[in-house]
């Protein structure tokens, strides 16, 4: 039985896609105490085994009588709740390897992501008013547990929160999380902001007061958008267009690394990571204050980074654009495929929106592309820019093409996993 521990690294769990087993033995910890770019890999591991194996089986190290914490705060575990709900075939066990009840684990899942998803829509400022189908003790709980300021573990470890779309749920309405008006809209980057102020909030980090969306969150909120609406446009039916996914799930991943954490030894770390934080924390915080920027908003000497993580278990993006399969397709043609959905107005979509569909990829590397990092994971290969070693060029942007580093050839995963680092300074 392969053990997945707070040791366990991205690279061990891409060996492991292949191989047969799927029985594994997990060290959980909770969902913010993961690595940069950890929690979104081992969620993705999952669901490409479920695609691969069918049946996949978790012995946790939690006892039967702590279960008790999973079943409360559900958010701090996210890389259970997620693979539970994509399939039937997915099973949790106790430490003394007992199978644990999926019924009373989903429907706990259901509910909070939709407590979740109702409290988000809301003015966290004000009293909680209106009928709905929750009891206001219920959402008045929650809110507390999960959003208060004076959390001791926000505080020293930061923040993690997922959005998630189960496409193939619309029976147990967990399929339009992410959306707005009955689920026929992406929500649009200005509501997107407001989540992300208040995860600033609950953090209990310093910020201008006179700047109410300041650019920090502003320009996080249209890399959130943007990525997302790539997913609902090409992430959802297979290579050729001609059928729905089912089962099938899209997300959104945000998480805030504070200093003590990232000043950490980062051996540890996925090399691409490793190298960016490295060179990151051993530079100058007055980097990042450029005009108009970070500088205006934080005024302090401290390092965050925030993780925008954004996942679909979709056709994966050079199969979508080319309309072929893997077997279709070399190594080379899959990496060039993939870096042509990051220029600007460069489309496979022929009709006549194909000039706003050709835009929104590209729009996140502008505004990364001073001091972030992005990693895409589709397929069988992985590609990633560090910007603050090689900010963007003029010449990328205007007809040569955004240049982008390419890992050798890895084990085919399900769906596609982009991941943007976006560094911040702040003060408490």
């Amino acid at each position: 039985m392969l053990k997945i521990t707070k040791e366990t690294s991205i690279s061990d769990l891409e060996r492991w896609i292949v191989m047969d087993d799927h029985e594994f033995e997990l060290e959980v910890l909770e969902s913010f105490k993961y690595d940069p770019g950890f929690l979104i890999a081992l969620i993705q591991f999952f669901l490409t085994k479920l695609r691969l194996s069918s049946m996949v089986s978790v012995k946790t190290n939690i006892e039967r009588a702590d279960f008790s914490k999973v079943l409360t705060r559900p958010y701090d575990f996210n890389h259970l709740a997620t693979p539970l709900l994509f399939s039937d075939d997915f099973t949790i066990r106790d430490k003394d390897n007992k199978e644990v009840s999926r019924g009373d684990l989903i429907k706990v899942f259901q509910r909070s992501l939709k407590i979740q998803e109702y409290l988000y829509s809301q003015d966290f400022n004000r009293e909680i008013l209106g009928a709905t189908e929750f009891k206001k003790a219920e959402l008045e709980h929650f809110r507390k547990r999960f959003f208060s300021t004076k959390s001791p573990s926000k505080i020293e470890n930061g923040v993690s929160f997922l959005v998630g779309c189960f496409d193939h749920l619309e029976e147990y309405d967990l399929h339009k999380n992410y959306y707005l008006y009955s689920g026929e809209y992406v929500r649009y980057s200005k509501g997107i902001a407001s989540w992300l102020s208040r995860l600033f909030k609950f953090g209990g980090f310093s910020i201008s007061k006179e700047l109410n969306l300041n650019s920090l969150i502003d320009d996080l909120s249209v890399v959130i958008h943007e990525l997302f609406q790539n997913t609902e446009e090409w992430g959802k039916t297979n290579f050729n267009n001609t059928q729905f996914y089912s089962p099938n799930f899209r997300a959104v991943l945000i998480n805030l690394f504070l200093d003590q954490n990232l000043n950490k030894e980062t051996s540890g770390y996925e090399p691409v990571v490793n190298t960016y934080l490295f060179n990151l924390l051993k530079s100058n915080p007055g980097e990042l204050k450029t005009p108009n920027k970070q500088g205006a908003l934080f005024e302090g000497n401290l390092w965050g980074v925030c993780e925008v993580s954004v996942f679909d278990t979709g056709p994966g993006m050079a199969r979508r654009w080319t309309g072929k399969d893997f077997d279709q397709l070399s190594e080379g043609q899959e990496i060039d495929s993939t870096i042509k959905c990051f220029n600007k107005y460069i489309t496979s979509d022929t009709s006549g929106r194909r000039h706003v569909r050709g835009r929104g990829l590209s729009r996140v590397i502008s505004i990364i592309s001073g001091t972030g990092l992005i990693r895409v994971r589709t397929g069988n290969i992985c590609i990633y820019r560090d910007f603050f070693q090689r900010p963007l060029k003029a010449c990328e942007v205007e007809g040569n093409g955004i240049k982008f580093n390419s890992l050798e050839a890895l084990q085919r995963q399900e769906g596609t996993s982009i991941t943007i680092l976006y560094p911040f300074i702040y003060s408490r």
